[in-house]
């Protein structure tokens, strides 16, 4: 749960349509785009609505500087003394990334910062993914472990050239200058 004092999910997940284009934004700077459980909840029911609406594209963004960090911390510490709520944070993050995955639309994630952990789920979970010089990639080590989910670390895996692989799995953040070359950025 987040805490009393943290923003509502309507004011960290929100989208608008322009023409054509979905833009979903996540706005939680305070934080570098770390989300909690329900801010991927919000996700998943404002993918929902886009899917619903006259979109053709989708934009997911973040705040100058931070794409994602990933998940919400302070959660995460709660979740992990609580394994049914750990378990079912993990199916909202599955969930929301397949949604994601499986939309109907052309979706790119424009990657502006920290592109890391779930953060980077999501990114992999898009159609295309582009990024600014300032960005980085990682996956937790914690990422490998059984106990996490593993879903954001097969996209990875299949999205990156076996000789790279250990640029995002080694837990050490790379440019996005030092991954260009890899098969998961569009230039």
């Amino acid at each position: 749960m987040p805490p009393d004092n943290a923003p509502s999910s309507g004011e960290v997940v929100r989208w608008e349509l322009d023409g054509g284009t979905a833009r979903l934004h996540i706005n939680h700077a305070a934080k570098r785009n770390a989300r909690a459980t329900v801010h991927l909840a919000a996700l998943e029911s404002c993918l929902d609505e886009i899917h619903a609406s006259t979109a053709k594209l989708l934009v997911l963004e973040g705040v100058p500087g931070a794409f994602s960090a990933g998940a919400d911390i302070d959660e995460l510490g709660g979740l992990l003394t609580e394994p049914g709520a750990f378990a079912t944070s993990n199916a909202q993050v599955q969930r929301t990334q397949l949604v994601l995955q499986r939309s109907p639309l052309t979706t790119v994630a424009a990657i502006d910062g920290a592109c890391v952990g779930d953060g980077l789920g999501l990114a992999l979970a898009c159609d295309f993914r582009i990024a600014t010089t300032r960005s980085r990639f990682a996956l937790s080590p914690g990422w490998c472990r059984p106990r996490r989910s593993h879903g954001c670390l097969q996209r990875c895996l299949r999205q990156c050239r076996r000789r790279r692989r250990c640029a995002c799995l080694s837990g050490q953040a790379p440019a996005a200058v030092s991954v260009m070359r890899l098969p998961m950025l569009h230039a």
